[in-house]
């Protein structure tokens, strides 16, 4: 009896509308293409977010309501040093004095509460535009579309599936050994794998992890192997198995040199 499992995809997601909008026909990816980390893979209709994001840009860019409240500043502070001199040659009153701090300190009051307000703005703005990136679905690592759950034009909801997205420059497989070989799985060594149709050869697999959970019901346990597919010649999908005999463990220094390319 053989080991088996399928070999999947190392990086697989299933891309989901973030909010509510249509697709946009000249902006969704076509499935088969290459995207790299960050590239767009579709966007929705932002039903005037980007609108949205523009005027609060515009109200966190402009000071002139602090610029105001200095100049206002710098010309009560200058009269309540004139008072102050005013005093000290008898041509004015303490009451003048008092009057003209007053108006200073309720003048930098009008300051902070400017500062504030540009500062909200700025946190605004970064919201608009946090919104308006909901609209965009984009590739969270290099790889190429797999499948397209949504149609040009097509409304979908928020949680409704887009697109399906994977990189098949790593594949994995996950088997489930008898507990006879715990303890015999070294995690970093390469075992060789055998592949069924449509591959059908042996795979040099890396073993990646080993759950140290045995399933008492079945009395295996689970091993993660990793299989290199850079050159994208291997599909998903097919069937791999590690046999049971001892000699398949594929040592390191036993290891193939690689053909060095001319």
């Amino acid at each position: 009896m053989l080991d088996q499992g399928i070999v999947k995809p190392t990086r697989y997601v299933v891309l989901r509308a973030e909010a509510v909008g249509q697709v946009i026909p000249g902006e969704l990816a076509a499935e088969g293409e290459a995207r790299s980390a960050g590239e767009l893979i579709a966007r929705l209709a932002d039903r005037g977010q980007a609108e949205a994001v523009a005027l609060a840009q515009m109200r966190s860019e402009s000071d002139l309501s602090v610029r105001r409240a200095v100049e206002a500043v710098n010309e009560l502070q200058l009269r309540l040093e004139q008072a102050k001199d005013m005093v000290k040659q008898d041509a004015g009153t303490d009451w003048e004095v008092r009057q003209a701090r007053v108006q200073l300190e309720l003048s930098k009051i009008d300051l902070a509460i400017a500062k504030q307000d540009r500062d909200a703005a700025a946190l605004q703005f970064d919201l608009e535009q946090a919104r308006l990136e909901r609209f965009a679905l984009k590739a969270p690592f290099d790889g190429r579309v797999m499948k397209l759950e949504a149609q040009p034009g097509a409304t979908v909801d928020q949680g409704d599936p887009v697109a399906v997205f994977a990189s098949l420059t790593e594949l994995k497989a996950e088997l489930f050994l008898p507990v006879a070989r715990y303890g015999q799985m070294e995690v970093g060594q390469r075992y060789e794998l055998q592949a069924g149709a449509p591959v059908g050869r042996g795979l040099r697999a890396e073993l990646k992890w080993v759950d140290p959970m045995i399933d008492p019901a079945s009395q295996t346990f689970r091993c993660v192997f990793a299989i290199d597919n850079s050159d994208l010649s291997l599909p998903a999908g097919f069937l791999v198995w590690l046999p049971r005999e001892a000699e398949a463990l594929v040592q390191e220094a036993d290891a193939e040199p690689t053909a060095v390319a001319n």
